[in-house]
């Protein structure tokens, strides 16, 4: 609901009350991550379990869907970061993510988001020592769906 409603408040300029929003998003994901942490994975190799299921039955939760649902909370939350003029914020929200877990975390988007950032952080020589590190993890864990354009060297 967290996540939704900073979306509302993004679309309608309130950048303040979105980025809260996803804040608060993100640490209950947090909270409630270590406690399904060994359900998760229970999960992925038997399926769908019955406790998976959210609002009487409506949606189906499933730990691939909720690392994506996490990505996609994190990303709003630097952009919304970077719209109050919080850079610095942004860059380390984006690298913490892709910290998290890199083989999944790491995509074309964010790769180029992340970039993006660092060019925006000043250094020129700091931005391209950094986007050519991030080249080097996707190479590391083999994500090579991930184009050099997307580095932006």
């Amino acid at each position: 609901l967290s996540a939704s409603l900073g979306l509302l408040q993004f679309a309608y300029k309130k950048y303040n009350l979105a980025l809260e929003n996803f804040r608060s998003a993100l640490q209950i994901m947090d909270a409630t991550r270590s406690t399904t942490a060994a359900h998760d994975a229970y999960s992925l190799t038997h399926g769908y379990l019955v406790t998976e299921w959210v609002g009487g039955g409506a949606t189906l939760i499933h730990p691939v869907a909720k690392h994506t649902l996490y990505s996609e909370v994190t990303t709003n939350l630097a952009v919304a970061a970077l719209y109050t003029c919080r850079l610095q914020e942004a860059v380390h929200v984006m690298e913490s993510l892709i910290r998290r877990s890199p083989s999944e975390a790491l995509t074309e988007r964010s790769a180029l988001n992340l970039c993006t950032l660092y060019e925006l952080s000043g250094d020129a020589a700091t931005a391209t020592r950094k986007k050519r590190t991030l080249q080097l993890i996707a190479k590391r864990f083999f994500l090579h769906d991930i184009g050099p354009e997307s580095f932006r060297l």
